[in-house]
């Protein structure tokens, strides 16, 4: 009976071991390296709505013209995407609640009833496995690692919808300016054809120029039209971004700021996003969970399943009680296909983890590149081109006025000099993007894909 109270201890036991963890255990670490990553400070909401005060705080931001850092702190707090992200922390927590959990204790009754006579037999066993017991720790291990990663990719998801955030908000702004701008050319383009048509009917112009004129309305026209749906889609992929719904006001945009006069520093950009990858800190737990699981998988074809605990039986009104053994007998299953398949997941873990080690590299490479490309080319369309496309208007306007000038060659130098203007919108929203991915990969996150960027055509400035 000693046994038996011993083997009932541990069943309570290991029943108060598999509670699932609390929300404060699996989320408190996620936010706070999301604080210290971002600034940022997300919510697991556990299925439900928001808090009043979150829903104060989002309205807030959503009342005054948007910003990149409050589209990213709407999104964070917004995004349903991200709640389901988290709910994986549930799941993960729940696993390790199972690989706590101590196996079950089995129990068998026998019953012989007599057939020539004498008393009923009974006859009882109630035993616990060991191995189970054994290869819980291992089983937790491997569980408490995949915890672990689960963290970290809940992390990495916070900061990739914080920067999807902000890069929606450059390209909306972008596409709110550039709507603008091309209709000034369009009614630039379409004030010139008018005037080629009267000219041309007084017979002062020729055919040819008056085609010329009328192509470059429709041209402008279009252009001015393919901005307009720009413009609103991107304002719908902002909402998207932001996570909110249909039913969500209107949000005004703010304009793009002007590029620094000097870009971050990303000389060590390689070895930073390297150290700070939590892509590469979750295949590595993800290793670690499976190495554990390669123990417990040769553990368990090398250890049968051994069960001990109590046997009782009575017999001729009388109780035997004694100790019983269970054991299984590995004739025809030694495990090997669970042990083949634990060490081909840490092999393929292990060329994942130098892959992903490749990407980020290539990354922050490509990224370095892109943010001096963008910010050269932000920084000379405000300080050299738009500056002399200014000097040009003025000093076409003086030479009109002189009579030197047509009006024709007027408006085409206006045209101009708002399509350097557009160029110049282009590259200052290029710029804040590759920065936007730059600030991700020294977060610890991969950006997930390359900003789109615009196909403006038009003349070199």
């Amino acid at each position: 009976m000693r046994s038996f109270r011993l083997a009932l201890f541990a069943a309570l036991t290991a029943s108060g071991a598999s509670c699932a963890p609390s929300r404060a255990y699996l989320f408190d670490p996620v936010e706070q390296t999301v604080r210290e990553r971002t600034g940022l400070a997300p919510e697991w909401r556990l299925g439900g709505p928001p808090a009043p005060a979150v829903e104060r705080r989002i309205r807030e931001l959503l009342a005054r013209p948007l910003t990149d850092e409050n589209a990213a702190l709407v999104a964070v707090l917004a995004s349903p995407r991200l709640q389901a992200d988290y709910e994986r922390l549930g799941v993960a927590g729940a696993a390790l609640a199972g690989a706590r959990a101590l196996p079950n204790p089995e129990a068998d009754l026998a019953v012989r009833f007599p057939v020539d006579g004498g008393s009923t037999q009974i006859e009882l066993m109630a035993v616990e496995s060991i191995s189970g017991l054994v290869g819980a720790l291992l089983r937790t291990n491997a569980a408490d690692a995949d915890l672990r990663a689960a963290r970290r990719r809940a992390v990495a998801r916070t900061i990739d919808v914080a920067a999807a955030a902000k890069i929606a908000f450059y390209r909306a702004s972008a596409a709110e300016s550039l709507r603008a701008l091309r209709r000034t050319i369009a009614d630039a383009t379409a004030a010139s054809a008018s005037l080629a048509r009267g000219l041309h009917q007084a017979g002062n112009v020729t055919q040819l120029q008056l085609a010329r004129e009328l192509v470059a309305e429709e041209t402008a026209a279009l252009a001015a039209q393919a901005a307009e749906a720009e413009a609103v889609a991107a304002r719908a992929e902002l909402a998207a971004a932001l996570g909110l719904g249909a039913d969500a006001p209107e949000v005004g945009i703010g304009p793009l700021a002007d590029a620094p006069a000097a870009p971050p520093d990303v000389t060590n950009l390689e070895a930073d996003a390297v150290a700070a990858s939590l892509d590469l800190d979750s295949l590595r737990l993800d290793l670690e969970a499976a190495g554990d699981r390669v123990d417990l998988a040769r553990f368990q074809s090398f250890v049968p399943d051994v069960a001990a605990g109590v046997s009782a039986k009575r017999e001729a009104d009388e109780w035997g009680v004694g100790p019983a053994v269970r054991v299984s007998i590995p004739l025809f299953d030694w495990g090997e296909g669970k042990r083949a398949a634990a060490a081909a997941q840490v092999r393929r873990l292990r060329q994942e983890l130098a892959a992903a080690a490749l990407d980020v590299r290539a990354a922050a490479r490509a990224a370095r590149a892109r943010l001096a490309a963008a910010h050269a080319l932000a920084l000379r369309m405000r300080a050299t081109v738009l500056p002399l496309r200014a000097q040009l208007d003025d000093e076409s306007l003086r030479q009109y006025n002189a009579m030197n000038l047509s009006a024709f060659e007027l408006l085409v130098a206006r045209r101009e000099h708002v399509a350097a203007e557009e160029r110049a919108v282009a590259a200052l929203r290029d710029y804040w993007i590759a920065r936007a991915e730059v600030d991700q990969l020294r977060a610890g996150a991969l950006p997930r894909g390359r900003a789109r960027l615009d196909d403006t055509k038009g003349d070199e400035p």
